[in-house]
């Protein structure tokens, strides 16, 4: 019988959880990576674009795998917290304050088109902040269920 507190019992649960939090990663990368390069390949995007496509893939895969190796544990909660502010503030940089400017170059002129996605950039925004407001009733409640069980045990 393996110990509680034993090094082998600590890697015994550990080892679903890696697995879990692989197989999350993996199909996360290929929803977000994978799939769109097939339908939208990387060349109708401006380099600097496709860089920034690079991080947003980077960021929610390793939020993804992050979330779920300590899924039953308050630094899920903590990490979900930490996704939706970076994600926040890389929409705000992406989308540069909700206008986006970039110039086309026609055959004998080039043309400076400006995109005002304001309205697009604060949607995106209060969901990420809805989802920091479940984030935090989620910790709330996980911690609440954690006292009630622990003073039930002592009683």
């Amino acid at each position: 019988m393996v110990e509680e507190g034993s090094i082998r019992g600590l890697i015994e649960k550990s080892i679903p959880r890696i697995i879990k939090a692989a197989v999350w990663g993996a199909l996360t990368y290929v929803f977000a990576y994978y799939l769109p390069m097939l339908m939208f390949p990387m060349d109708i995007l401006p380099i600097e674009y496709g860089q920034l496509f690079y991080l947003f893939v980077g960021i929610i895969v390793f939020f993804a795998v992050v979330t779920k190796l300590f899924s039953g544990t308050i630094l899920e909660y903590a990490f979900s917290i930490a996704r939706a502010l970076i994600m926040i503030l890389y929409l705000i940089a992406v989308f540069n304050g909700g206008i986006i400017s970039f110039a086309v170059s026609m055959e004998e002129a080039s043309v400076n088109l400006a995109v005002n996605l304001e309205a697009l950039l604060t949607i995106l925004i209060l969901v990420n902040l809805l989802g920091i407001a479940k984030s935090m009733l989620q910790a709330t409640n996980f911690l609440a269920k954690k006292i009630d069980t622990n003073q039930l045990s002592v009683s």
